[in-house]
């Protein structure tokens, strides 16, 4: 298990591996895409930021249910239950924020809805950084490292608005498969880590004052942007579906 100190340090990697990303995708998109050549700086910045998103996001999907057993999410109402695998994936994730949070400061209104990006990055740093330290909730972040399966798929819708692709059957194809996803994961998994909780909530209550009122508040918080950003996503999926449906009509 790691401790405070060594989770910073396990992180501080991370986070120059991550950076280190974002820079070779701002060295290599201009010789891939001849799309990005056209974007003005923020957007550009946004793209590579979008690149780093998506490779970290399939990264940690597929390492997160590699570690599911070893951790028996099902069997226990213990938050202690904890591995080398869970503590190893969060410092990458926290090495992730931190980098993508760097980003978004020098960034901030470049960027549409910076203000909930800086809120997600910030509770998701303090929260993880808070498990490792106190050894707890690795089951619950195993789950919600999963929900970072949508994440590619949001990524694309981006890089198809920006290529001018919205008009073909993949964007919306990749639409309704990331509004599918998010309901699935983010929506309905997430909803589940809260009924989660409250069966451990016997082992929840032996945390000290800090680390359970931060379980709660980062939860809340957390699955509260989850909820405001389907909202958004529901909405342009039905545009485009009907809005598809009334070009043909």
């Amino acid at each position: 298990d790691l401790g405070a100190n060594d989770t910073i340090a396990a992180a501080i990697p991370w986070f120059f591996i991550w950076h280190g990303v974002f820079w070779l995708s701002t060295l290599l998109s201009p010789v891939l895409f001849e799309t990005y050549s056209k974007l003005d700086n923020p957007t550009k910045s946004y793209w590579s930021a979008s690149v780093v998103s998506t490779v970290h996001a399939i990264f940690i999907v597929v390492w997160a249910i590699q570690a599911f057993p070893t951790i028996d999410i099902r069997g226990t109402d213990s938050i202690y239950t904890t591995s080398d695998e869970s503590a190893e994936l969060n410092v990458i994730f926290i090495g992730y924020l931190l980098s993508d949070l760097l980003l978004a400061v020098i960034y901030t209104s470049d960027w549409a809805g910076w203000q909930a990006n800086l809120i997600h990055h910030i509770t998701g740093i303090f929260c993880w950084y808070l498990m490792n330290e106190g050894t707890f909730g690795h089951s619950i972040s195993l789950c919600a490292m999963i929900t970072e399966i949508t994440t590619p798929f949001v990524n694309q819708r981006f890089f198809f608005d920006k290529a001018s692709m919205k008009e073909g059957n993949l964007y919306v194809v990749n639409g309704i498969l990331m509004t599918l996803l998010w309901f699935i994961f983010r929506v309905v998994l997430f909803g589940w880590l809260g009924f989660r909780l409250f069966e451990m909530r016997a082992s929840m209550m032996t945390l000290p004052p800090l680390y359970l009122g931060a379980a709660f508040f980062s939860y809340a918080v957390g699955y509260a942007l989850q909820l405001f950003w389907f909202s958004k996503i529901l909405k342009g999926a039905l545009k485009v579906v009907f809005g598809a449906k009334n070009k043909k009509n």
